[in-house]
């Protein structure tokens, strides 16, 4: 009887012990992965998201930032968004500047390998952010005058904390700041800038949003229709209105365009 309760102490100090060296273990390892996961964040923090944003030349003059075709991410950092520049002869012009400073920052990088130019004008096609939290950038960088939607100028403040700010990583939307829109058309606006035409249409109504409005340049016969036309996808109506979107789309045709660009999509 001794013996087996002998044997059964033993047992029992042996399973004691190897559950504290367990727990401790546990502890150890616990303690390295929020150690490794603290200097993820630090790091993070401290660089740059790198957007790896490579021009697409869909004219003569026109070069385009085409998004995945899939919603805002963490890991893609808003980058699902279509973004373009059309070279004048002394300067760029901006259609939808992206999600965020950085991404309009690294898209002026890229596109300056390709000219070396000012940007002197943004055009905001709607007010949903991930097509203008890029303002910022042209604003501080050139002073750009901004022309877009009176919406994000009524719905948006400086100190609003928008979608993309909750969605993107630290290292993506740092920097990013609400700015108002300059120049709110509200019936078609042409306007040129050094030698481009540039044809600018309000809906009028709502349709992808509460005001829309699309680019045409009739020189290259190149249309950005915004969100009120994506490939690959449906486009939402949670903020607008189908009869709207079916005007819109009726007022897009009526253009002799050869090259569109829808705001999300492949090509």
């Amino acid at each position: 009887m001794k013996k087996i309760t002998l044997i059964s102490l033993t047992l029992s100090l042996i399973t004691s012990t190897t559950l504290i060296a367990k727990t401790a273990i546990t502890a150890i390892v616990d303690k390295n992965i929020r150690q490794i996961d603290n200097n993820l964040t630090a790091r993070d923090m401290n660089s740059t998201f790198d957007y790896k944003l490579k021009p697409k030349k869909v004219s003569k003059t026109v070069w385009c930032f085409l998004g995945a075709l899939e919603g805002p991410s963490k890991k893609n950092a808003g980058n699902m968004v279509n973004t373009c520049y059309v070279k004048t002869q002394n300067s760029f012009v901006v259609v939808d500047s992206g999600p965020s400073y950085q991404y309009a920052k690294q898209a002026y990088q890229a596109m300056s390998k390709i000219a070396s130019l000012p940007v002197k004008a943004v055009i905001s096609t709607h007010d949903h952010d991930d097509h203008w939290l890029g303002n910022s950038f042209y604003k501080d960088k050139f002073n750009s005058v901004i022309i877009g939607p009176q919406a994000i100028n009524k719905n948006y403040k400086a100190s609003d904390e928008t979608r993309m700010f909750r969605v993107l990583p630290e290292n993506a939307i740092k920097g990013t700041k609400i700015i108002p829109v300059d120049i709110t058309p509200n019936k078609s606006m042409d306007i040129t800038i050094d030698g481009e035409e540039f044809e600018i249409t309000p809906i009028g109504e709502k349709a992808h949003t509460q005001e829309d409005l699309f680019v045409y340049l009739p020189k290259q016969k190149v249309l950005f229709s915004g969100d009120l036309a994506m490939n690959g996808r449906i486009t939402s109506n949670r903020d607008g209105s189908i009869v709207g979107e079916l005007k819109a789309i009726k007022m897009m045709r009526s253009k002799d365009w050869t090259v569109f660009v829808a705001g999300h999509g492949l090509d």
